[in-house]
């Protein structure tokens, strides 16, 4: 194993390792990315905030997926799909539930992984993908002559978990973002985007900041 991914598995934080081997950090995070390495302060839990964390671990004793089992990737599931559109809301929110007891937050919350969580939503709202992004999906899948699935780990069960992870921010919206996808060439396509499942897009953008 490099001395670079030595230290990270090994949890030295990426700007000590920036410093001592004259990297990015961004060029450390993409390599951890690139070789499935695992910070040891992430504990699989990819979540962010520290009254999100402590409310998964007050929700659950061991934090994992009630759907699919996985203990990485969690994120908290509103029962009844009720969330706060912005990072204040929220904080307010996870300390309201933290002042709660256990049984009054398992009526509300549990957690699932990323994916779930999405199918779950789906499900909950009777929701189908929008059928610009499946166009710009099938168009991504074609640029690289794979199937419709995650590049990552192969997830291909349900289309709407898949999502266009923007190798290069562009910073387009979400419905612009479509119709560009569509009309782009394929050659071009490939070196701006490619698809993750839900799980993998979170994890990569913790990891790369993208």
């Amino acid at each position: 194993m490099h001395i670079l991914e030595e230290m990270y598995v090994k949890g030295c934080p990426t700007k000590e390792i920036s410093k001592l081997l004259n990297r990015t950090q961004n060029a450390i995070r993409q390599r951890a990315y690139n070789n499935n390495l695992r910070h040891s302060s992430q504990n699989g839990n990819w979540s962010k905030g520290g009254y999100y964390t402590t409310l998964i671990n007050r929700i659950q004793d061991e934090p994992h997926c009630i759907v699919c089992g996985i203990k990485d990737f969690l994120t908290i599931n509103h029962i009844n799909h009720k969330w706060k559109r912005n990072d204040r809301d929220a904080q307010k929110e996870w300390r309201y539930w933290l002042s709660q007891s256990k049984e009054e937050i398992l009526k509300h919350l549990n957690v699932t992984c990323m994916n779930c969580n999405k199918i779950l939503f789906y499900n909950f709202f009777s929701r189908k993908i929008d059928s610009r992004r499946q166009r710009a999906i099938e168009r991504i899948a074609l640029a690289y002559n794979r199937g419709i699935e995650c590049f990552y780990c192969g997830y291909k069960e349900d289309v709407r978990i898949l999502e266009i992870d923007h190798m290069i921010n562009d910073n387009y919206k979400r419905q612009v973002l479509y119709t560009h996808i569509i009309n782009m060439p394929l050659d071009e396509i490939k070196k701006h985007y490619q698809i993750l499942c839900a799980n993998h897009n979170k994890w990569k953008s913790r990891l790369v900041g993208q």
